[in-house]
This record gives C-alpha cells, structure tokens and sequence, in this order.
C-alpha cells in the first residue's frame, strides 16, 4: 500500500512539491498550471492533480496555481485528472496540455436532495468511533494518496451529521502543528463496500492546530439517508502545510518534506473482506483502495 505510516520517532514520507507559478513547462519535467471556473473564471484553490499512469500528483494553491513536480518523459503517455468538490472531473491527455496552463472546471449540476425539516425538537445523539486516546502512530498522505474515508454506521436512516472529530500529531503550544485540510462527507457503494457519491458539494475545510480537533458541521445540513458513511479527511500538499525533516542515506545528508495532518491511526484484527474494511485510501487515480485492519482516529457525532 502506497501510504506512509509515521511513527511519533520516526517520521516518513516522500518528498513533494516546490513553489507554485502560473506558467507551464515541459523542460524541466514539471507542469505549472491555473484552475478556474469555466463559468465565472474565479480561480479555484486547492484542486487536486494527479497523473493517472503514474498514480502521482499534488494539489493547486490558494489562487488555483498548481506545480507538478513527478512529470518525466514517460508521462507524456499519461493521463491528468483534476478533481475538486462541487465540480465534475476532467481528463486532459498529458501530450495535449493546455499551452497556457490554463484548466476550466465545470460545476456538477445539483443532485443533492433537498434537507426536510420536519419540525423535531428533540433529538438524540450519538457518537461514533470515538477515542479518547490518540495513540502514538500516523498516516502521512504519500504522493500516492489524497484522502484517507473512515466508515460508520448511523442508528437511523436521515440521520444528521452534526460534528466530526479528527485526532492527530499536536501538543498545544509546545508543537501544535497547525495544518489545512478538508472533510468530505460519503455514501457507501453497495456493490463494492467502498466509499461512493459525496453527501453535500460545500467545502469544508479546516485550519486547526492541536490533537483533538473538533469540526462543527450543523451548518452544512448534511443528511446521512441510509446507515452506512463515510468522513474523509483530505490532504493539501501547499506550502503551508509542509514539514522538512533530515536525515542520512548512504552516507548523503537527504531533506524530506511532510505534509500535515498526521493523522492518528489504530490497528484492529486484520479482514480481507471488504463488508468487514472499514478504513480506504484515496489514489490519484481516482480509486479507492481498502487498508484492512486500519481504523483511523475520526469520530463522527449523529443527532436522529
């Protein structure tokens, strides 16, 4: 499995991106670009790029600027694929990449069922997952990994996503690790058990420091219609987020970069079974893999 686990003590991950510049170039084996809206040409931050073939990629910044650092001669044959929230994927044929840089993004047409209010006033609530202890190991998103789903299963049907909580590497104000990262919000495909289509096209995104991480999500009124979800947490491989750590190899000083979270992770007896997985990683191949006998540190709080 292409993620990289990070222990406390000992801290792993390949080394990512660079600085971010609105140009495109081919002879440096890297690809610079811009993300918009193809609608109202608003720039879009924090898309995510990934070459298909290769199974690499990265995400834009702030200003929808994005370098790609793993291009090579082979990924002339490759694949990009960009994603982002409340948008529809595009593919664009590495060989044909836009000279400019320049990608449009078009907005998914609205699927999302409309939130009944049914006038309840008393509600039960109910927390999932939840672990006090955070424990002492990490995953660290690899270049081969974007999100990383955690699976739960509500009381009810129509059940409320309230709260979400997100445990990783923090000790506040020593080393707080303040960090940018997104939540996404999943059904669950019946026929492959992994996570399926998106239960709300807002972004949430979240810029927190700390281990214990609490996210407020009544404002987005997401709905959970069946038992079975699924909570993400998404990484953002920007600038902001980078860690650098050295170490020797062969005898040659090396500087790795990480990027945060570091997501707390617990082991369970390991099942191949994919009803019995509850934990998946994201590719940049837009697949979801299974991680069996992996639980990761996310909590989600219901009210039904």
């Amino acid at each position: 499995m292409n993620l990289l686990l990070r222990n406390r003590l000992d801290r792993l991950i390949l080394p990512l991106l660079g600085l971010l510049f609105p140009v495109i170039t081919f002879a440096q084996s890297k690809i610079y670009g811009n993300i918009i809206d193809k609608d109202t040409h608003d720039k879009i931050p924090f898309a995510t790029i990934g070459l298909i073939k290769q199974n690499s990629g990265t995400n834009a910044d702030e200003n929808g600027r994005f370098e790609l650092n793993e291009f090579s001669s082979k990924s002339f044959d490759d694949t990009l694929l960009v994603t982002c929230v409340g948008y529809l994927n595009i593919k664009i044929p590495a060989s044909g990449f836009p000279k400019n840089g320049l990608i449009e993004l078009s907005r998914k047409p609205t699927a999302l069922d409309a939130v009944v209010i049914d006038g309840k006033y008393k509600w039960n609530f109910v927390s999932l997952n939840e672990e006090g202890n955070c424990g002492t190991n990490y995953w660290v998103g690899s270049n081969y990994t974007s999100q990383i789903a955690q699976h739960f299963y509500a009381p009810a049907e129509n059940s409320r996503l309230t709260q979400v909580q997100v445990c990783k590497d923090g000790i506040p104000v020593i080393a707080p690790n303040t960090c940018l990262f997104r939540i996404r919000v999943y059904t669950l495909d019946t026929l492959s058990m992994q996570p399926g289509f998106d239960l709300t096209d807002s972004v949430i995104e979240v810029k927190a420091s700390g281990r214990h991480i609490q996210i407020d999500l009544e404002k987005y009124h997401i709905v959970i219609p069946q038992h079975d979800f699924f909570v993400a947490v998404k990484w953002l491989k920007i600038p902001f987020n980078e860690d650098h750590e050295s170490y020797k190899s062969q005898g040659n000083k090396v500087t790795r970069t990480l990027y945060g979270p570091y997501l707390a992770v617990k082991y369970q007896k390991s099942s191949q079974s994919s009803k019995s997985i509850s934990c998946w990683h994201l590719t940049y191949k837009n697949q979801w893999l299974p991680m069996p006998g992996s639980n990761a540190q996310i909590a989600a709080t219901l009210k039904y």
